[in-house]
This record gives structure tokens, sequence and C-alpha cells, in this order.
């Protein structure tokens, strides 16, 4: 090999340690919900009606993630889990790749990243919602450089595939609309022509786009399926990740370094702030401060404007121009690196790692349990262990809830969260749902009712895990 420059070693161990750290055991939980919708879908169509609950069997289901869902148990059928984790390191770094693209200085892109990356880590889940990350990346980077005609094709193009792969398609309408008012202000207050003929551009693209994501299974429909998910209150109530972001957990505080960065690179940056620019930023930190899942968005475009203004703040630091020199010491570093990756690979995706990974965080020995001594009938079971469940017990089972939240609605989430914390009737809703089996976390109220409660008996108990069932449930 031959000699490499510094400025090339850097940028190769960016994304070397992004592919790395976005490489983990897939146990996601909402995962393999998603996998079992792959695996029972007709080929090529969606699965658009629930049969793996009890509690909403038979009503339509608006699948919106439908293609992914045939993505991921494609790449199950030709390489396990294993598969998957690769798939997910790569695209969460194809993402961060694209908003790479951009010109400037890589050490000022470098950092940009690697904030960017660290604060949206905590979102880099085996889901469909990888696509919505990858698809986001690319709207922000063709906005930066809108080109007329192929713009107004492929961006409408774009959002029609991915309005099939996840219902996250509305941050993408959401970032290319207060771009197109920030354009607007910028063409009328600073007279900027580039500005006028970005929105104009914006104002046509707009509307096809629209237009696009109605070529789906479900044409207009699809349209109300955000505005009906965020109407549920449950969401914010019970789900982490749709509640704001707890500042005091270590891992939220990338968001805060991300933000402080910002502030920094503007105050010192000698160029005025682009309002078409500063609106998706300002837009996207509301959001992610409403909910620690948007930081997946907020990151990006957060990064993005690292980039942009970043190199103007710093360009008085002579050590951050790239050098031309090669060294056969940055050939020889490379090497290691890509030594210790792939022996870190390895270990991430050796059988015994993943498994182990999943016996923590899953109820994998309940669930075996269970296979081994026959258990059928509908079940209680933890929201977060809905879709792992699904996987694994259907049709012997099936569940009270998953993480199909839009299907479910606030009736059966507010019956589930009665039960989960033993509240006042929670026994006749186990009886309306002619509820036998209850698979839950050891700390649920729930449990210390069970144990006293006639009728019900503690089958099984792990450090993780515990199994009542009604009796006669247990096959002798």
């Amino acid at each position: 090999m031959g000699r490499l420059k510094t400025s090339s070693l850097f940028v190769l161990l960016l994304f070397l340690s992004i592919f790395l750290m976005a490489l983990r055991a897939p146990v996601d939980t909402d995962m393999w919900w998603h996998l079992a919708a792959g695996r029972y879908s007709p080929a090529l169509r969606p699965l658009n009606f629930d049969f793996f609950s009890h509690t909403v069997e038979g009503t339509p289901w608006l699948n919106h993630s439908w293609l992914s869902q045939h993505f991921f148990y494609g790449l199950y059928r030709i390489g396990g889990l294993q598969a998957i984790a690769l798939a997910t390191a790569f695209i969460v770094t194809l993402s961060f790749a694209i908003i790479y693209s951009s010109q400037g200085n890589p050490y000022v892109k470098g950092f940009s990243l690697l904030v960017a990356a660290l604060a949206s880590s905590v979102v880099w889940t085996p889901r469909p919602h990888l696509f919505s990350f990858l698809a986001f990346a690319f709207i922000i980077n063709r906005l930066e450089r809108l080109r007329g005609r192929t713009d107004v094709i492929l961006l409408p193009f774009v959002f029609m595939l991915w309005a099939n792969l996840h219902g996250g398609y509305i941050a993408g309408l959401a970032v290319m609309l207060l771009s197109l008012v920030g354009n607007l202000g910028d063409s009328l207050l600073y007279k900027d022509p580039e500005a006028r003929r970005k929105a104009k551009l914006l104002a046509l693209i707009l509307p096809l786009t629209l237009l696009a994501i109605c070529f789906n299974p479900w044409g207009f429909e699809l349209l109300l399926y955000p505005v009906k998910t965020l109407r549920i209150r449950t969401l914010q109530a019970y789900i982490q990740e749709w509640a704001s972001p707890d500042f005091h957990i270590l891992a939220n505080h990338p968001g805060i370094w991300l933000t402080i960065a910002i502030m920094l690179i503007l105050a010192f940056s000698k160029t005025s702030v682009k309002w078409a620019d500063l609106l998706p930023l300002l837009g996207f930190f509301y959001l992610y401060l409403l909910a620690v899942r948007n930081i997946a968005f907020y990151s990006l475009l957060a990064g993005l404007t690292l980039m942009r203004y970043g190199e103007v703040a710093l360009q008085r630091f002579d050590f951050l121009r790239p050098s031309s020199k090669r060294s056969y010491l940055n050939t020889l570093i490379l090497i290691l690196a890509l030594a210790v990756a792939s022996f870190r690979a390895y270990h991430v995706l050796k059988e015994q790692s993943i498994q182990a990974q999943e016996q923590s965080s899953l109820p994998r020995n309940a669930v075996e349990f269970s296979l081994k001594e026959g258990l059928t009938g509908n079940l209680f079971n933890s929201y977060n262990w809905g879709g792992y469940l699904i996987w694994h017990l259907y049709p012997y089972c099936k569940v009270f809830v998953d993480g199909r939240t839009d299907l479910y609605g606030e009736e059966i989430l507010r019956d589930f969260l009665r039960v989960a914390r033993a509240e006042e009737g929670w026994g006749r809703i186990l009886e309306r749902y002619k509820v036998k089996i209850v698979i839950v976390e050891r700390e649920v109220p729930l449990v210390r009712c069970l144990e006293l409660q006639k009728g019900w008996r503690k089958v099984y108990e792990d450090s993780l895990a515990v199994i009542f069932v009604r009796e006669g449930s247990l096959s002798q």
C-alpha cells in the first residue's frame, strides 16, 4: 500500500469509528414485530390487518413500514441477526457520509459529524426509522444544493419511496417547509437572488412531494397517520422515546454538547446566519426537546450547521488546514485500526454475544419455558416485550399490546397501564380480554397483586421476567 495523507487517514478513521459505534447486537424491542410482519406478509405486499394480538385482532392496520419489514426479514433469512446488525451500521454510516459530502475542511466536518454521531447514537436501532435517518440526511444535503429540474423529479421520488419505508417522512416535509420559509425570509430581508431561486423551487417541489407520498397502499390516508399517532397521549406518559430527553442520563449529554458547539460556532462566525439554515435548526431543536427520538433529525441538521459555519469561525487556526504530506506511518495506523475493528466486529457478531445481550434485556428464558411447557392463550405482557413475544410465541399466544401504538389506540393503551400498575379494576380488564397468561417484568406492581390473587399461579421466575397462568392453563 502507498503512503496515506493525514487528512485521508482522519476521514477513514472517522467513518470506521461511526460504523463501529453503530455495530451492535440487534436486540431492539420493536425490531421483532417488524420481523414477524415481514415473515407473514404476502410477497411484496403489506400486512394490512392485525392477527398478532387478541385485543385488536382483525383491525385494519396502516402498516406504513411494510417495505422496511420485507427488507429486514429478507436480511434475516439471508444472514440472521448478524446481517441485520451489519446493515444497521452501514445505513447509519452512509447517512453521515451523505452529510460529509458537502464541501469544506475535513477536520471541521469530521468534528461536526463526530459530535452529531454521539448525540444521535441513542436511536441507532435496527428498525424502519433507520430509513428515515438516511432519507432525512439525503434531503437536507439536497436542500443545500438545489439544482432545478433534477430535484423537481428526484425529491418527490425519494419521498414516494420513503413513505413506504417509514412514517418519518413527515420530518422531511417539515424541513422542506421550514427551508422554504427561511429562503423567503432571506430573499426579502437580504435581497438574496439565490434564496429567491430556492424558494421558488421548493414551492414547486412541495405539492409534488405531497402527491408522491400518496403512492402507497393506503393512498391519501397515509398523510393523516402522523397526526393520528401524535394524538395518543399515552405515548408521552409511558413510552420513553416519545418523552422529553432526561439530561440527567449521560447518554443524552451529547445532545447538550452539540447545542453548545453550535452556539459557540455561530457566535464566532464572521458571516451572518441565514434564515434558511436557522429556522430548520430551531424547529427540530424544539421537536427534540419534546421527544428524545427526534434527536435523530436534530443531530443531522446540527452537524450540517456546524460544518457550514465552523470553517468560517475556525479559519484563523492554521493547524486545522489539511496537509498534503503523505506517510507510511498513516498507512500502518489504518491497518492497525482495521485489525482492531475486525476483532470488535467479530466479538459483537458472535452468536454467543448476541444471545447474551438478548438474555440480559429480553425474556429469552421465559419464552423458552413457555414453549417447553406448551402454554397457549391470550397474553397480558410488558409493552416493551410485545414484539419479542410475537416473534417467538405466535401463533400459540397472542399479545395484549406491543409497539404498534397507532394500531392499539388510546383505550387499549390505557387498559394496559391500569393493569400493569394494578390500578382499580385491573382484574375485570383481564377477565374482559380473557387473559390466560401474564409475562411481565418482576418489578411491575401487577406481580405482587397476582401473587395474592386466587386463580393465578406463578409458574416461572428469573432475574428479569415472571410468568403467571390461570389455573388449568399449564399443560400437564
